[in-house]
């Protein structure tokens, strides 16, 4: 299986400039700042129950015409339970005390794809768009102490969110997640949003 996804990740990742010369009036370009994320993976068993997750640079290329989509984040560093654990310890020494080689949390991955197929695409307002569809995202090559090379995260199933686009410029601004997660090995059923983190700026902004 973590062959299987390494030889999916380098594929997909080799295959990222190809596309890219085929960039023209017919494909999109997927860009924003990054994302903060909230989930929850079922069945709750005290390991890996609720995520927190930062993400930097999300960048990618859309097929406007089909909705089929690529997308990369060189960053994302994880969270559990907003980073305390049982014995309300706080850091990333709880993390290797508490819990077991499942576990991912306290740890950045710096290969994250993600392919997807919007299937429906409203526009709305102000160029913004709302979008619904497929997607497969697969998480490797986590540092924590070391490289962590049997450590993985696969998540496929369906999400929807809004986003605007500026020519053939798409930046997306939340969405929301559902589907199947295997973390390390195990199954989990994932629910999550994410969050812009240029919105949430703003948002920060104009609060009193």
């Amino acid at each position: 299986m973590k062959k299987f996804l390494l030889f999916i990740l380098l594929i997909l990742l080799l295959s990222a400039p190809v596309m890219a010369q085929y960039l023209n009036r017919n494909m999109s370009f997927n860009f924003n700042a990054g994302n903060l994320g909230f989930g929850a993976n079922l069945p709750l068993n005290e390991k890996n129950d609720f995520e927190v997750s930062l993400s930097l640079a999300n960048f990618g290329i859309e097929d406007r015409r089909t909705g089929l989509g690529i997308e990369f984040s060189p960053f994302v560093t994880y969270f559990s339970d907003l980073g305390i654990d049982k014995n309300d310890n706080f850091g990333y020494e709880s993390f290797d005390n508490e819990y077991t080689t499942n576990d991912i949390f306290g740890e950045f991955s710096f290969l994250n794809l993600s392919v997807y197929l919007n299937v429906v695409n409203l526009f709305s307002w102000w160029g913004s768009s709302f979008f619904f569809g497929p997607f497969i995202t697969a998480n490797y090559l986590f540092l924590g102490e070391d490289v962590l090379w049997n450590r993985y995260v696969f998540t496929a199933g369906v999400q929807m969110g809004l986003r605007t686009t500026i020519g053939n410029f798409n930046y997306k601004i939340f969405s929301f997640e559902f589907g199947y997660r295997n973390i390390n090995g195990t199954h989990h059923y994932h629910l999550g949003g994410k969050i812009d983190l240029i919105t949430l700026f703003f948002a920060y902004l104009l609060t009193d």
